[in-house]
């Protein structure tokens, strides 16, 4: 839904997932929250919402072989346990870079080349790195709005997968550790990329450099330099997830406990998370508030404010996410709106000729249940060019 919308440009959108649900219920509510739920999908551009679904769904599957064939080592904490959880965590880090790379590469910067038509995109995939190549002609025929997106399409989709892993925690109160590898190594892909700037010994980046380079040249001059994006990015060290997840990680490695509860704030008898995100927006970075909110029937409401500026150019918006907004024992819908104001993008010329847009979208969601672990979604919805 941020800034240029990864399934469409203008008018309807009509897309068709199909989510399997692993174990058994007895409720809607219950196949809602349960951790051991998973989503397989597609949608027209394998976008960073279908990259993020496969991503948890192999999480899962790993999960469940995890639970067999490690069960031993919990709540072992003799010093040959701790190690042994030591190298298991390397082979959960080795497996988490991996997914990583393939939603950073394919669900991001892939996404947004077929989004843009680009032909010839090809990938070069290894276990901690990746590249998305291309023409250069393709490349230099897109606007800087889009050259901006293109270049930060591979952190848009690893922080889209981290926070629907955080989500899914809140959903459940509880962390998983495997899960938090996952988290961890996603949450932090942007911040690995901003601060390699320069080529350090974190990334020799380019992203982040095209990045820069395609927003200065939407603006004419130098709007946005490495130290205020560095200062941007760091908006992210504020989720507290972050910590509760590298803490949990922790405590399964040194006392093999494989899951965390942690505790929320309250507002009456409902649960409250508020949790940070830095997007790369076309125009320049964006800052992002999710206040995450649980009410005592289990019912999901995500506020998102987001605002970000650069050089004079103000951009805000607000999101409003409910699951569900009905249930029954066959049906439930879901509903996702948003409305913003921000600069109108893809048009010609500079940032100095663009005036702010005011834009709406409304997604409607509806999960028909064909039996007791297996689910049917269709998605329908509208958003103004």
């Amino acid at each position: 839904m941020d800034n240029i919308n990864i399934r469409t440009y203008l008018g309807k959108i009509l897309s068709f997932s199909i989510m399997c649900w692993a174990g058994f219920f007895a409720h809607i509510n219950c196949a809602i929250a349960d951790d051991t739920s998973f989503t397989l999908d597609v949608d027209k551009y394998n976008s960073p919402y279908m990259g993020a679904d496969w991503m948890i769904a192999g999480l899962r599957a790993y999960q469940a072989i995890d639970d067999v064939v490690a069960s031993g080592t919990v709540g072992n904490d003799t010093t040959c346990m701790t190690l042994i959880r030591g190298a298991k965590w390397g082979l959960e880090f080795t497996l988490s870079s991996f997914a990583a790379v393939l939603q950073h590469e394919i669900f991001g910067h892939g996404a947004r080349a077929r989004e843009f038509n680009i032909p010839n995109v090809g990938y070069h995939i290894h276990v901690f790195s990746g590249a998305t190549t291309y023409p250069s002609s393709s490349y230099n025929a897109l606007s800087p709005n889009q050259q901006a997106a293109l270049s930060a399409g591979g952190v848009e989709a690893t922080s889209i997968l981290s926070q629907q892993i955080e989500i899914n925690w809140m959903r459940m109160g509880s962390l998983d550790s495997r899960a938090a590898t996952l988290y961890l190594v996603n949450s932090f892909d942007e911040s690995v990329y901003a601060f390699g700037l320069g080529g350090n010994f974190l990334h020799p980046d380019n992203d982040s450099s095209a990045y820069l380079n395609a927003v200065n040249a939407w603006f004419g001059n130098q709007a946005l330099n490495e130290k205020k994006l560095k200062t941007d990015v760091a908006w992210n060290w504020l989720d507290p997830m972050i910590y509760m997840s590298a803490y949990s990680l922790l405590n399964y490695i040194w006392f093999g406990h494989t899951s965390q509860c942690f505790s929320f704030l309250h507002i009456g008898e409902s649960r409250f998370m508020p949790t940070t995100r830095t997007y790369l927006a076309p125009y320049g970075p964006e800052f992002h508030l999710l206040l995450n909110l649980f009410t005592p029937q289990e019912k999901y409401i995500g506020i998102n404010l987001r605002y970000g500026k650069t050089q004079g150019k103000a951009a805000a918006g607000l999101d409003i996410n409910v699951s569900p907004i009905s249930a029954n024992d066959c049906f439930y819908l879901t509903n996702k709106i948003s409305a913003w104001r921000q600069p109108h993008l893809l048009q010609p010329g500079t940032a100095a000729t663009n005036t702010p847009k005011w834009g709406f979208a409304d997604y409607i969601g509806l999960y028909y249940r064909l039996n007791k672990g297996i689910y049917v979604k269709g998605e329908i919805g509208y958003k103004l060019s």
